[in-house]
């Protein structure tokens, strides 16, 4: 056994490396645009994640109804990833989808905020200094919350949301199937249902069965999202019924609103009433 004063070692290749500070400029690092210059993060369009680097972006006047926001926080999300790689459909979209920050300046027509102001919700373009949004994309900060929490909620729940009550019109005392339950859009589904007074129904991996509980949702409700099993168990929570609402996360699935009872043409659940597929906000 080795014994040195070295609190962590890695042994790569038959060397034996230590972790030590050195001089940023033997590191490979971002090089920033001039202090007066807006910039960004961009990926090169070559598809490699390495190549996303910071550019020069031209800050312009506000139109009316525009905030801009100082960004503080910026939520990742699997879209960005698309985006720096090269594989997102629409070419001219911008990573940083969703973040925190504070408002610098507001246009003409704004209402409801000022200078100074915690703000979060959709950006576009977030990875940088400074982002224009949309008046109407934005909220203030809860009290209490820090910048890293509200930049990780807009994507997840007003998608979520979106699901839940615009197009599918959850009520307090229906039921609703909520795929995918342990991930993000799941999670924030299952909160806000509960939140309406909603029955959760909930679908998982088995090693996520623990998330969906600590949420609220009891293990009687919550199946396998691995195989079909779930609809068996669900008719006899239900007594034979069929649940209100499902939203379901996965992707290429078509759906048809029928009264009552329905048969699904793609997937496998034919007992619910209606069923609609997550709107991805991407």
């Amino acid at each position: 056994m080795l014994s040195v004063d070295e609190p962590q070692l890695a042994l790569r290749d038959g060397v034996l490396w230590a972790p030590r500070l050195v001089r940023a400029s033997s590191l490979p690092v971002l090089t920033l645009p001039d202090e007066d210059q807006h910039w960004r993060l961009e990926g090169s369009g070559r598809g490699a994640l390495e190549d996303v680097a910071p550019v020069a972006v031209t800050l312009s006047a506000l139109a009316p109804g525009e905030v801009r926001v100082g960004v503080r926080v910026t939520g990742v999300n699997f879209r960005d990833v698309l985006i720096a790689l090269g594989s997102y459909p629409d070419a001219t979209a911008l990573m940083g989808s969703e973040g925190a920050g504070v408002v610098l300046e507001v246009g003409s027509g704004v209402e409801g905020l000022m200078v100074g102001d915690r703000v979060f919700g959709l950006f576009d373009g977030g990875f940088g200094p400074v982002t224009v949004v949309d008046r109407r994309l934005v909220a203030r900060v809860p009290v209490g919350w820090s910048f890293a929490q509200a930049a990780s909620v807009p994507m997840a729940f007003l998608t979520a949301y979106y699901g839940l009550v615009d197009l599918g019109g959850l009520q307090s005392g229906e039921s609703v199937l909520v795929h995918a339950a342990a991930g993000g859009v799941g999670m924030a589904a299952v909160q806000l249902a509960r939140y309406f007074g909603a029955e959760v129904f909930a679908t998982a991996s088995v090693s996520k069965w623990p998330v969906v509980e600590g949420l609220g949702v009891p293990r009687e409700r919550i199946a396998s999202s691995r195989d079909l099993l779930f609809e068996d168990a669900f008719r006899e929570r239900l007594d034979g019924g069929c649940v209100d609402v499902v939203l379901n996360a996965l992707a290429g699935s078509t759906s048809t609103r029928v009264p009552g009872c329905w048969v699904r043409v793609v997937g496998s659940w034919r007992w619910a009433r209606p069923i609609f597929v997550m709107p991805a906000l991407l």
